[in-house]
């Protein structure tokens, strides 16, 4: 087991500030939110040219999901079609 400074915990994490009134603030480690920002704008490109389709009588509903890093990237994803407008 590898055990982490307080310092290194810090120094790898971010802090995102949100326009949400409900949290102010969100922490990320430094690693996944690079990993996420690597992939994120395929994924919305994706997502869009994919639910552009969709009707405000039918919209598209998506499920996000992965494990391990893919869950942490899923989370982070998840959170951000959940805020987006």
């Amino acid at each position: 087991m590898q055990l982490y400074s307080l310092g290194h915990l810090l120094s790898s994490s971010c802090v995102i500030f949100c326009d949400d009134a409900a949290s102010s603030q969100i922490t990320v480690h430094g690693g996944f939110l690079s990993a996420y920002d690597s992939i994120k704008p395929q994924i919305f490109m994706l997502l869009d040219a994919i639910t552009e389709a969709g009707t405000s009588e039918e919209p598209w509903r998506v499920h996000v999901t992965g494990h391990s890093l893919g869950g942490a990237l899923a989370t982070l994803c998840a959170y951000e079609l959940a805020t987006r407008q």
